[in-house]
């Protein structure tokens, strides 16, 4: 489907001449309104001597000079771009690229990071092409990282590229917030909205992920909004994705012969009509396989647990959606199995999916899929996972700190064990209810390494003031053996108020060493999701993914496993999502 044949019919032939306006003040807009410094990088920009981003002031010069846009450049820093907030007059960032100017370079990121990137560009007639790229043509872009961005325009709208035109993007990741405001009278029609691109034509997209929440009216996903054409391997969304018509967990829309393999979606995927768990329409000889999703589906017509709609000659094959997660038992493509089936290795094996430690359905090893890591579903074996050793319980204690129980636990060695489950009950006879489980939470996970003393702690911030509680701890095996210790007593417990007010606290310790407290309030009851990202943006632990009470929260994340660096402790809700940083030393 050709690009003007798509637009005419989306906006019945009005659109392009407000695209052509909008170019038109976007390149009187660029020359003035700025206080910023745009400082020159170091080289040259040829292939051999790259342009050295290393400030928010090289990225401004950059912005700022589309001559350089097919030049070469590389980034030599993490940085900070929370300064853009105030450029422009509280506009942001200047996208890098337009349908006039493409930037059709290559940025090579080595694996760094923008942080906290600011974009608010909604305006009458300007709202097209927002992302950090705005447009991008032939290009390359790889190893970049974009954290924590906010992202606001009107068309065609992503984190990292808003409009892409065969370009090849590998080993990139977002995380964030990107909306798309629907305004018609003014030009806006949140259309192509998505985590990673909003419109992609054509494009080689590999081992990118996204976990933005990403808003937008037409065509929205949470990774890619409009795929039309292309191929997509390896690569996964999470978070949610909300619109009116199609919506999906990882893309949107796919189009003329889109390739999409190896790829799955968490996210939660809410929309009026056409929403799917993966994709919300498919159509025109398209293929789809070896793909999962697993996150909620909701809409109110035309939904699918993988798949809302699609073309006769759309071929899919060796997909499956979980029933459970997503409450749909319908998909049109793909097949749908239970939570337990979905963490089943056999139910990829038998459908050819191609996994570490076996060959006979290949030899590059796209997947991997452990007991302890994404929840127990299959992931995508460039995530990072450390497997588990065992523990022996030798003590467990019970005590009351700033109105929450703390329990904590001491363990030595011994061979073939998993993690642990944690139960609480108000009599030590029961009925016992399990409160936390190394399933879900891996800060409960047997530590490697464990040849002397180890200690485990857990905050349980659930209790009420005056009632008595008594904790015990199940050991499981890596075959799943079970042994249970004694109980122990927590009595005249004294929990806090329910906070006010969402909000994550800085760990503390930080800077540290092994282990530090990381504390949340939470307004009221639902489900909770905190997890910590590298440097890479890469998801390495999941402590706490499920249904949390109101009140104040604490538990110690335990990195001993991990090597020393910058983290991101990111704490989601359906409704909020905030972040720390924490450095942990070695």
């Amino acid at each position: 489907m050709s690009i003007g044949r798509r637009m005419e019919r989306i906006h019945g032939g009005h659109k392009m001449n407000h695209r052509s306006l909008s170019l038109i003040v976007l390149l009187f807009a660029a020359t003035g309104l700025y206080a910023q410094t745009a400082d020159p990088p170091n080289g040259s920009g040829t292939s051999s001597d790259p342009y050295q981003i290393a400030t928010s002031e090289n990225l401004y010069w950059l912005s700022q000079n589309p001559d350089e846009w097919d030049k070469y450049f590389i980034q030599t820093a993490d940085i900070d771009a929370s300064a853009t907030e105030q450029w422009d007059e509280g506009r942001g960032w200047t996208p890098i690229g337009n349908g006039v100017n493409p930037f059709s370079g290559s940025y090579d990121g080595q694996n760094h990071s923008i942080d906290n990137l600011f974009i608010n560009r909604a305006e009458p007639f300007q709202g097209d092409y927002i992302a950090f790229f705005g447009y991008t043509s032939s290009a390359v872009i790889k190893n970049l990282m974009l954290l924590d961005v906010d992202v606001t325009g009107g068309n065609e709208v992503g984190a990292l590229i808003g409009w892409d035109d065969y370009s090849t993007v590998t080993n990139c990741g977002v995380s964030g917030r990107v909306t798309g405001i629907f305004d018609e009278f003014n030009g806006n029609y949140a259309i192509d909205v998505g985590g990673l691109v909003g419109y992609s034509y054509g494009s080689y997209i590999q081992e990118c992920w996204s976990a933005c929440t990403v808003k937008g009216r037409t065509y929205v996903g949470g990774l890619i909004g409009f795929a039309d054409g292309g191929t997509y391997i390896s690569c996964f969304s999470t978070m949610s994705v909300e619109g009116k018509n199609p919506v999906g967990g990882l893309i949107g829309a796919s189009y003329d012969g889109s390739i999409i393999e190896n790829c799955y979606s968490k996210a939660s995927v809410s929309s009026s009509y056409s929403a799917g768990g993966l994709i919300g329409i498919s159509s025109v000889l398209g293929r789809i396989r070896y793909c999962y999703s697993i996150g909620q589906v909701t809409g109110d017509y035309n939904v699918g647990g993988l798949i809302a709609s699609k073309n006769s000659n759309v071929s899919v094959s060796n997909c499956f959606w979980d029933t459970e997660t997503s409450g749909l038992t319908y998909s049109d493509g793909g097949e749908g199995k239970t939570t337990a089936e979905m963490k089943t290795i056999d139910t990829y094996l038998n459908a050819g999916w191609d996994f570490i430690g076996e060959s006979s359905n290949g030899t590059d090893d796209y997947w991997n899929i452990q007991p302890l890591f994404n929840s127990g579903y299959p992931f995508l074996s460039y995530q990072q996972f450390d497997p588990p050793i065992a523990a022996e319980l030798t003590s467990l204690s019970a005590r009351l700190e700033g109105g929450a129980a703390l329990i904590e636990w001491t363990t030595a060695s011994s061979p073939n064990s998993a993690g642990f489950i944690l139960e609480r009950s108000q009599d030590n006879l029961g009925p016992w209810r399990e409160i936390a489980s190394f399933q879900n939470d891996l800060t409960l996970r047997c530590r490697e390494g464990g040849h002397g003393e180890e200690i485990y702690r857990y905050v349980d911030a659930s209790i009420q003031e005056g009632e008595t509680y008594w904790y015990r701890i199940s050991k499981i095996s890596l075959d799943g053996g079970i042994t249970r210790y004694p109980a122990v007593l927590l009595s005249r417990a004294q929990a806090d108020l329910a906070p006010s007010q969402f909000i994550l606290f800085p760990a503390f310790p930080n800077p540290f060493n092994a282990a530090t407290m990381i504390t949340f309030d939470l307004p009221q009851d639902g489900p909770v999701t905190l997890s910590i990202f590298d440097a890479r943006g890469r998801q390495v632990q999941t402590l706490v993914d499920g249904q949390v009470t109101a009140g104040r929260h604490r538990l110690t994340w335990d990195a001993s496993l991990l090597p020393a660096g910058i983290y991101l402790i990111r704490l989601q809700t359906p409704g909020s999502m905030a972040s720390q940083r924490a450095v942990l030393v070695k």
